[in-house]
């Protein structure tokens, strides 16, 4: 099992992982580590899954943990099927279909800010139509 480490940087890791400048994915590895549970589980929500995936899915070590821990969670769930010991495949598929949820939660959310926009803009002509009405009247 990969050892737990405190935060993300050159020493804990050995190297930085390049993603760090992104403040929206950026989570550290005690924080990503504590999360593997929930998002194995799929609780996690929000921009709390955001940045957990994106952490796990390029940090080394914590992908390391990752995997130790998806074969432990698939094991025991799937004690009465045939296993497919496969870890690393059916952890890919896994993070894919997170990745494809994470993708329309974010669809979703570009609409109904693109909705609310054009809701305010049309109030806003309304109310402004109303005011240049009384003024000319």
């Amino acid at each position: 099992m990969a050892k737990l480490v405190n935060a993300h940087d050159s020493k804990s890791c050995g190297k930085p992982c390049g993603f760090e400048s992104h403040y929206r994915h950026y989570m550290q590895c005690n924080v990503a580590q504590k999360n593997i549970n929930s998002f194995l589980r799929e609780t996690l929500k929000g921009n709390e899954l955001r940045k957990t995936y994106y952490h796990l899915k390029k940090c080394p070590e914590c992908k390391e943990v990752l995997l130790d821990e998806f074969s432990f969670y698939t094991t025991i769930n799937d004690l009465d099927k045939d296993l497919d010991f496969n870890y690393e495949k059916n952890l890919a598929k896994f993070m894919s279909k997170i990745e494809k949820r994470i993708t329309e939660n974010d669809s979703n959310l570009i609409f109904k800010y693109y909705f609310i926009s054009i809701l305010i803009c049309i109030v806003f002509l309304f109310i402004l139509i109303i005011a240049l009405r009384l003024m000319y009247r």
